[in-house]
């Protein structure tokens, strides 16, 4: 057995959508006044819609209510004014496209299966989401909650929690491809894909001129088996707080991880980058932990002049780096620019050994970092073997990195658990999936 530490996480929207009704079942049609229909409901009720366009200009759902389509062929109820969910409670929507702005204010509002064609803000509560699409700006303030399963977001992702209130901000297999800006959460972040091009406009806390993929501002974070892929300034951008990045593949920008006044412990990563820039960067604080790693830099071009080292440390940090097993390479700079301000020796790394990665981050036959991270069973692979340096390598690395055509059912929870080696590893949870979920 092993026991890894991991953040205070529960991810439990993962559980089968099931419903029982609890109320009254109230019908909607196509041409009816909604709201007399939701003002003469009971909290608790269910709401069947006719599928169909409610151009009504607002809808305030004032209590909470289980909102599904009338229709079992994919048809949608199409909502295109303002909508508000307001109240205690929780509330549901199924298979519904938002042509206007929504808001909740201290609400528990779930949506599956929908469309968002204008600005979310949520202000308080939890709000949930699974198989949706937001098609304009997520805003979370006031400690809302946000827990997302398969949740594509074609625009930015803002939340501001109370530093130190634990709030969580869980997703998972879910597409963030315009930037996700967290300050202040508890953020669990598995098996995503985020990307992009951002200017500082979505990203105040940045210096001008600055853009980042994720930003992360005094929050304590976990990072499995994401594809961070981005042409910003930086990709992950860490300020306070602490970072745990395992088994991620991350393509840098000018820095693929940025640490500032940041605890950190980044096991089992891959950094590529097909130019001269930095794959790891810390400035002040620490301690930071670097361990299993590729970080592959500057293999076509130095940028201008300018000179980016593959792994730098600054201030404090300069001597709270701990470097170990890891493969660094500056392909343009060399050796001397292969770590910059780290007083503490590497132990048992590979310097200015050519990885021998792909651009998917596999390792190709022969890699030097097969089997060649640290020999302690705890981070064996999960065959059982020495643990392999980069993402593919450890006990936390899926080969199919849970796609949404290869959705999961897990639980984590607070302290330390329990993992099992070998080929497969079985975890008990009292909940169930539906098929497909």
């Amino acid at each position: 057995m092993k026991h890894i530490k991991i953040l205070t996480a529960c991810l439990v929207l993962l559980t089968g959508l099931a419903y029982t009704a609890s109320g009254a079942t109230n019908a909607v049609i196509v041409g009816q006044d909604v709201q007399s229909v939701i003002n003469a409901s009971a909290p608790g009720d269910t709401l069947i819609v006719q599928p169909g366009v409610y151009p009504d200009a607002s809808l305030v759902f004032n209590k909470p209510l289980t909102v599904l389509v009338a229709s079992t062929n994919g048809a949608v109820m199409q909502f295109l004014g303002n909508i508000q969910v307001t109240g205690a409670g929780a509330s549901s929507f199924q298979q519904a496209y938002f042509g206007g702005s929504l808001q909740t204010t201290g609400a528990m509002v779930s949506f599956f299966d929908s469309i968002f064609n204008g600005p979310v803000t949520v202000a308080g509560g939890k709000l949930t989401m699974k198989r949706t699409i937001l098609n304009y700006p997520l805003t979370l303030t006031n400690n809302a909650t946000l827990e997302a399963l398969r949740m594509t977001n074609t625009a930015s992702v803002t939340a501001t929690a109370t530093v130190g209130a634990k709030i969580p901000f869980l997703a998972v297999q879910c597409l963030f491809s315009n930037g996700v800006d967290l300050t202040g959460y508890s953020a669990w972040l598995g098996y995503n894909t985020l990307y992009g091009n951002y200017s500082s406009t979505w990203f105040p806390n940045l210096p001008p001129g600055y853009g980042c993929v994720l930003i992360q501002t005094n929050c304590d974070s976990v990072l499995i088996g994401n594809i961070v892929n981005g042409y910003a300034a930086y990709d992950i951008y860490q300020s306070g707080g602490t970072l745990k990045a395992y088994n991620n593949l991350i393509s840098t920008g000018y820095y693929g991880i940025d640490l500032n006044s940041a605890a950190a412990e980044i096991v089992n990563n891959t950094f590529l980058s097909a130019y001269d820039e930095t794959g790891i960067q810390a400035n002040g604080g620490g301690p930071v932990t670097l361990r299993a790693n590729i970080i592959r830099t500057g293999m076509q071009y130095s940028d201008s002049g300018h000179t980016f080292p593959a792994v730098q440390a600054t201030g404090a940090a300069s001597q709270a780096l701990f470097v170990s097993y890891c493969d660094i390479l500056n392909g343009i700079e060399g050796i001397n620019y292969a770590l910059v301000g780290v007083t503490i020796p590497p132990v048992n790394c590979l310097l200015e050994v050519n990885p021998n990665v792909n651009t998917d981050g596999s390792l190709n036959a022969g890699s030097p970092c097969i089997n060649a991270g640290p020999p302690d069973a705890i981070y064996n692979n999960r065959d059982g073997t020495r643990n392999t340096i980069g993402y593919t390598g450890g006990p936390f690395f899926n080969p199919a990195n849970y796609t949404n055509n290869n959705p999961m059912v897990f639980f984590l929870l607070t302290g330390q658990q329990t993992v099992l080696s070998g080929l497969q590893t079985n975890i008990s949870v009292s909940a169930a999936a539906s098929a497909g979920h």
